[in-house]
């Protein structure tokens, strides 16, 4: 129930996609536009300014998990 409850949309294939293509997109330290464009702004800036990067991977899994389809 832990995970399930904090990012209801983790079952879901679709945005399981969206969260590992945005991990293995910016492993390598830099990021397509693609990927760019795929994020809403809001969540984009609150990822490039935050300095944790155990709280950039959360910041992502929010954004995949929990928006709105």
């Amino acid at each position: 129930m832990g995970i399930g409850s904090i990012w209801p949309g983790i079952i879901s294939e679709p945005r399981r996609k969206c969260f590992f293509g945005i991990i293995k997109d910016g492993s390598d330290g830099s990021v397509s536009l693609g990927t760019i464009f795929s994020i809403s702004p809001n969540y984009l800036l609150r990822i490039r300014n935050e300095k944790n990067k155990y709280n950039k991977v959360l910041l992502i899994g929010d954004f995949c998990f929990r928006k709105a389809k």
